[in-house]
């Protein structure tokens, strides 16, 4: 019986740079259908998952969702979670910032219940979803994400797809490739009540055996096409391998088992790699001998430990077992350029140079005439496209910065290099040369160890090393190596999966790092309070907090920037223009001050949307707007001088029964704290950690870097009122020593720079503490220079005494 369409692909065609992902494509997937999607590495299977999703668009093609053609101008994640789409992305889209639940709430935007207590319902919702799909899953719900292992992480991501309300169709991309055996089962066993309930649900895994197992149609993908499709009958992993490579699938035997069972393996030249028992998360025992002269591929489907085992082999003190010899200079280069490869603000030169920089002595001189000839020597080899050697490298295309890349390994005259997928993304022409390059390092007595999802390209090499679940599972030699061999070996080791799933032991909760600071401030306070008594009365205390008021809420206003993993160069320099505003037009004509105040909010909302719409860095545009508003305030007021309002003088001295200064930084505090815990708080610190993934989960970049500058803009008004008010004037250089403090204190409240961990009590301890250093340096009876190199000795310990805490858990 032919089933009614809920989604369908029509010659649906994707292209990045020179690589053709999606090649025509069509596909049609009927209500309550489960499809089995199998391909390669490199198949187009990814690609397919974020077009569908509304990740990415098609260059050319059409998509349908109940036999209406969708409008692909407006098509995006969000859209496609309103049709009912959602994915389980393989390389997981999770916040490892937030706690369980909260990455629920992340997901599931549009049905979490609004109002006070959502936190509440949100984990007892969350509880539930998890026991009823993976009972026995020792995961709570209220930990850091981060606590967790890879395979209670991969639950966590199952379980919030399938648990979306008014799910029509469920992509699951390698769904249990860190499951155990029971939790498995347990997912096919939901799939199968998900398909009585009508949900279509597009599997895609290499494990071959599973694909059997649930699917009524299977469809196989071939270098971006779909090469064949038919349903599930009378069909076993042999025939499926068979559609994938067009020929018979042999048995294990044929590729050896020496390296099966885990015995060295080399071709008797010197020894540069040998590794005993290397075992980690991802890898089990391995055993493998490296030469001299060798270029051995390591291949396998990809996600099987092969990155963990370069890097073992490459980086010391990891968190790898077992010992890995190595004998000569190694060199690294890495396949993720953007976060691994280039020095973004070097040029081609100086990317190329640093390893030999690297091995001269510390205070040795440079042979610089020597390594510019080096340099030379390989931009001219390998054909880099640009104008010179001292071309910015940002300006060149992915392949040539990739060049430069495998240059710097080459010109280091290693013994070893290692290389993780290097021609990952560039054009065949490149690619080319690079295969030559390594053959010819390969003659000259070199190691290379060469890591590729594109099981073609290691056709060349003297031997290949197939990992399946962390291990070695065939070794292949000299005329054995073809791409259809590796792709045949890359399915054998079904029996091996349930070793390498490990359940991470459930992690302590998280000391409360709000401690340190809070005993830092308490300390600096006493200690003031020794030298001047004064200090513990109701008075002192007021005039102590009074005095932080304008930093406090500066560092608040910084720490939502950096929530996004930014930082904003500008914010004394805006907080000194509002200073001014206040002293000046604010006093003369309040609505028009008021608006003024208001322009500069949205101006500084329109600084995220310029980051986010062009690409780039906060720290430039914010510093280039720290002048403009250090310009304006010159204009409105060339020198120290003007008078608050009266009402705004007033409205910071209240008589209360408590101070009105310690009122006002727990209001603050407490109103940053209780956001950052709200539905959208949560979302703003998960852009902060894993823009990717929340993105994925329909929510906009643009709209929550708007929001928190506007945020920021406003915890920045409210201090340089706060400033105007206690000072009685303004001057626009008075907040220039703020930017720099600020970053200080979210620091020493618990922040962390990049990550989108974010502290608001912690922040405001921070900013208090550093306020309290100059009340303590004046009563010390010390220049008024020394507040500074305090200040700064005092985040120096705070950091290292973490950096302590870290290493001893």
């Amino acid at each position: 019986m032919e089933r009614e369409s809920l989604f369908g692909l029509n010659s649906v065609a994707k292209r990045y740079g020179a690589t053709t992902a999606l090649r025509e494509v069509s596909l049609t997937v009927g209500r309550g259908e489960v499809i089995g999607l199998i391909g390669a590495n490199g198949a187009g299977k990814s690609t397919l998952t974020r077009v569908i999703s509304g990740v990415s668009l098609p260059d050319s093609g059409e998509l349908f969702h109940d036999g209406h053609l969708i409008d692909l101008a407006a098509y995006s994640p969000a859209v496609a979670i309103r049709l009912g789409i959602r994915v389980v992305y393989q390389d997981l889209s999770l916040c490892t910032n937030l706690l369980v639940f909260e990455n629920f709430c992340v997901e599931q935007h549009f049905v979490v219940t609004k109002g006070f207590g959502w936190r509440k319902r949100a984990l007892a919702d969350t509880q539930r979803a998890i026991d009823d799909l993976f009972p026995g899953h020792d995961i709570d719900p209220r930990a850091q994400l981060s606590k967790l292992s890879i395979s209670q992480r991969q639950m966590v991501e199952i379980c919030r797809a399938i648990t979306m309300k008014d799910l029509r169709l469920l992509i699951l991309d390698e769904p249990t490739s860190s499951l155990a055996a029971s939790q498995t089962a347990q997912l096919m066993t939901h799939i199968t009540t998900l398909k009585k309930r009508g949900v279509s649900i597009l599997f895609i895994s290499h494990r071959l055996g599973e694909i059997i197992g649930i699917a009524d149609r299977i469809v196989v993908m071939q270098d971006g096409a779909m090469v064949w499709e038919g349903p599930n009958v009378s069909v076993n992993q042999t025939t499926l391998v068979e559609k994938m490579i067009g020929k018979g699938w042999s048995s294990p035997e044929r590729f050896g088992t020496a390296s099966v069972q885990n015995k060295p393996v080399g071709n008797g030249g010197k020894v540069h790699l040998r590794t005993n028992q290397l075992s980690s998360d991802l890898l089990v025992d391995i055993n493998v001998e490296f030469h001299s002269g060798e270029l051995v591929g390591i291949a396998g489907l990809d996600g099987n430990g092969q990155r963990e085992f370069l890097k073992a082999l490459f980086f010391t003190g990891g968190t790898a077992n077992g010992a890995v010899e190595k004998a000569g200079r190694l060199a690294y280069v890495t396949g993720d350029r953007k976060k691994e490869g280039v020095f973004p603000m070097w040029p081609i030169s100086d990317n190329m140079s640093i390893v030999e920089i690297n091995k001269a002595p510390l205070f040795g001189r440079l042979a610089l005439g020597g390594l510019a000839a080096k340099v030379r020597e390989w931009y001219t080899n390998l054909s880099i496209k640009a104008e010179g050697p001292r071309t910015a490298i940002l300006s060149l295309s992915g392949g040539n910065q990739q060049k430069v890349i495998v240059a710097r390994a080459l010109l280091a005259d290693a013994d070893v290099i290692i290389l993780d997928d290097p021609t990952k993304g560039v054009d065949v022409g490149t690619k080319e040369q690079m295969h030559q390059l390594f053959k010819k390092a390969a003659e000259n007595g070199k190691l290379l160890i060469w890591y590729s999802t594109e099981d073609e390209e290691l056709v060349s090499c003297s031997r290949v090393l197939v990992f399946r679940y962390g291990q070695i599972v065939a070794e292949l030699k000299n005329g054995a190596i073809s791409k259809d061999t590796i792709i045949e070996a890359s399915f054998h080791g079904e029996h091996l999966a349930d070793r390498t799933v490990r359940q991470g032991k459930k992690a302590k909760r998280r000391a409360n790092e709000i401690l340190i600071p809070l005993g830092a401030m308490l300390a600096v306070f006493f200690l003031s309070g020794a030298l001047q008594p004064a200090v513990f009365s109701e008075f002192g205390v007021d005039l102590l907090v009074k005095a932080s008021i304008p930093l406090v809420f500066a560092a608040l206003a910084q720490m939502y920037i950096i929530g996004l993993s930014h930082i904003d160069l500008g914010v004394g320099a805006y907080m000194g223009l509002v200073s001014v505003l206040c002293a000046t037009i604010l006093r003369q004509h309040l609505a028009l001050g008021l608006g003024l105040i208001v322009v500069t909010i949205v101006g500084y909302g329109l600084m995220g949307a310029l980051i986010y719409l062009r690409n780039i860095p906060s720290v430039i545009v914010t510093m280039g707007m720290s002048f403009v508003w250090v310009g304006i305030g010159y204009t409105l007021q060339p020198g120290p001088g003007g008078q608050p309002p009266d009402w705004l003088v007033k409205a910071f001295n209240v008589h209360l029964i408590v101070p009105e200064s310690v009122l006002l930084i727990l209001g603050a505090g407490l109103l940053s704290f209780l956001f950052c815990r709200s539905r959208y708080g949560t979302v703003l610190r998960g852009f902060g950690n894993n823009p990717v993934a929340v993105e994925r989960s329909g929510w906009s970049i643009l709209k929550a870097y708007i929001t928190a500058y506007a945020i920021a803009s406003l915890f920045s008004v409210i201090g340089g009122m706060a400033m105007t008010a206690s000072a009685g004037g303004s001057d626009i250089n008075a907040t220039a020593s703020y930017t720099l403090l600020t970053v200080a204190a979210v620091v020493i409240g618990g922040s962390e720079l990049i990550g989108g961990v974010v502290s608001s009590f912690g922040t405001v301890i921070g900013a208090i503490t550093l306020s309290l250093i100059g009340a303590l340096v004046g009563f010390l009876r010390l220049n008024s220079s020394c507040v500074t190199a305090v200040q700064g000795g005092l985040l120096i310990a705070i950091l290292a005494f973490r950096l302590l805490r870290k290493g001893e858990r």
